[in-house]
């Protein structure tokens, strides 16, 4: 019966002393702090009108200018941090998958196909983070638009180099999982030539 490859099953044959699940186990803890961190700002936008109206001023780009302090209130403001909370959920979600993929690394699975399929995962988080974001800025500035009947409705396409970032980093997450995926194949394939 042949081996397998050290560095294709679940096993890896890593101890959990051994220097990468150390680390691992410690970055794991990176993502679920990020998820909280937007999580709570996200509840603070709906409990404070405060907070929501920095918020919505700086989807108008009026940060720093006075805004009609009704704006900041329910109902007007309810549809605009609606949509602003989407984008952070799938955030959210993507910092869970991006724990699952720690977690394996502490217990030893380095290279095998589960692993890649969350680097994937990850990749389509942080592409449709970036998307959710820009189509919520874009309604964000509709809606608040529409709500003050001194302006007509005003479309932009709102999207930030934040935006960018997450987009480009979604696609280049995406690509490196489907790399990984074909690696941890030709590993499989190795180990049981072996």
């Amino acid at each position: 019966m042949a081996q397998p490859s050290p560095h294709s099953s679940v096993n890896a044959g890593l101890s959990p002393a051994s220097p990468l699940s150390r680390r691992a186990r410690w970055l794991a803890f990176v993502p679920l702090l990020a998820a909280a961190m937007l999580l709570i700002g996200t509840i603070a936008q709906w409990v404070s009108p405060d907070i929501r109206a920095t918020m919505l001023a700086s989807s108008l780009g009026m940060l720093g200018q006075p805004m009609q302090p009704e704006a900041a209130l329910f109902p007007t403001a309810f549809w605009p941090t609606v949509f602003r909370t989407v984008p952070v959920l799938i955030f959210a979600g993507t910092m869970l998958v991006l724990y699952q993929l720690f977690r394996r690394f502490t217990q030893g699975s380095v290279l095998d196909a589960r692993n890649a399929q969350l680097v994937s995962q990850a990749g389509l988080g942080f592409i449709l983070f970036a998307l959710a974001a820009m189509v919520a800025n874009t309604l964000t500035t509709l809606v608040l638009s529409m709500s003050d009947p001194s302006t007509p409705g005003v479309l932009t396409i709102g999207f930030t180099t934040s935006d960018i970032g997450a987009f480009a980093a979604g696609f280049a997450l995406w690509g490196l999982g489907l790399v990984l995926g074909e690696a941890a194949r030709i590993a499989n394939d190795h180990a049981s030539i072996v």
